[in-house]
């Protein structure tokens, strides 16, 4: 289907016992879940095994990429940092520490008042709202990052609630445009980050007990105009999709997205494309993270690789967006939670 711009999102997430769903421009103000009714309210013990959050942020520069995301699985909790040199084409840092659920990470329910944290042993991370942005801070078996990321100039950002049956629902808030400033310490070596794209990916739902997912995030500018795109496929089923195009501020819905690559080998070429042409898009991996952690209470598969994007977008008055070298990330993800 062609881009269709984006209504705005509704003060409240619950409505009368039961998740708002649909796809958003801007934030939720209230995203706590203590409104829910049957199907979807849940004991507390409940909640610890269908309960799912996790905040995500993405920094990407011309000389490198970072990532890191703090997890709340109930059950267990985890972290995970990934750095990557573009230049020598080298993952510097690759590390994910998986603990016990013993309250060792606190995320808040409120994307707009952002406050993820996990401390434990070799794992101390934050990444917190604060004012129009946000601050990084982390210290992950001995890779240490500060960052500011200055969300001034960002557009509107996604909000998205999907209906996953049996009382299961999805909510996500998407945030891109951000401008990160800070350092990287990492094996005695220190990296300015300087005007770098950054995104966040604020996620919370009753998830299935088997969730497999594609995904492409990436951030960058066509001649002087600003781009990003969040896509996915198979993480929601058949719910509607959190598919959306940013054109110049402006947040766009684009229906299904596919993915093609070759799941033997992630490092060739990714296209990534909706049925109608309006996204056709070619992901080039520059390399990757890929890890694969197993409990006994849960389980989980990921390949993720940094690199670029090229192709073309269509906007909604028919105009076509070549692009080149938007960097991001794609994903293949099969957890068993």
């Amino acid at each position: 289907m062609p881009l269709i711009a984006l209504p705005p999102a509704p003060v409240k997430l619950v409505a009368e016992g039961a998740p708002r769903f649909g796809l958003w421009s801007g934030p939720v103000a209230d995203a706590t879940l203590s409104a829910l009714a049957a199907p979807f309210a849940r004991s507390a013990f409940a909640r610890l095994l269908v309960e799912k959050q996790w905040v995500y942020t993405l920094v990407s520069t011309p000389e490198l990429f970072l990532c890191i995301a703090i997890i709340d699985a109930g059950i267990v909790h985890s972290c995970f940092l990934g750095l990557f040199d573009r230049k020598s084409r080298t993952l510097l840092a690759d590390t994910s520490v998986v603990l016990p659920g013993l309250g060792l990470v606190k995320i808040g329910e409120q994307p707009t008042s952002l406050s993820a944290r996990i401390w434990g042993p070799n794992v101390q991370a934050t990444i917190v709202r604060n004012g129009d942005g946000a601050t990084v801070h982390a210290d992950i078996k001995g890779t240490e990052v500060a960052l500011r990321l200055d969300g001034r100039a960002e557009p509107a950002s996604l909000s998205a609630c999907a209906d996953l049956g049996a009382g299961r629902f999805n909510f996500t808030q998407k945030r891109v445009g951000l401008v990160a400033e800070g350092t990287i310490r990492h094996a005695g070596r220190t990296m300015a980050v300087e005007r770098g794209y950054a995104g966040l990916d604020f996620t919370h739902g009753y998830l299935r007990r088997k969730t497999d997912w594609r995904w492409a995030f990436g951030m960058g500018s066509v001649s002087g105009r600003q781009v990003a795109f969040n896509f996915s496929d198979g993480f929601l089923g058949s719910a509607p999709s959190e598919n959306t195009v940013w054109l110049d501020g402006v947040a766009h819905a684009t229906g299904a997205i596919t993915f093609q690559f070759d799941v033997s080998n992630s490092s060739t070429p990714w296209l990534i494309r909706s049925d109608d042409g309006t996204v056709d898009l070619e992901f080039i991996p520059e390399g990757q993270r890929a890890q694969k952690v197993w409990t006994p209470l849960m389980a989980s598969a990921y390949v993720q690789p940094f690199g670029s994007f090229r192709g073309r977008i269509r906007t909604p008055r028919g105009e076509v967006i070549a692009l080149d070298e938007i960097a991001g990330v794609t994903e293949d993800h099969s957890a068993t939670w």
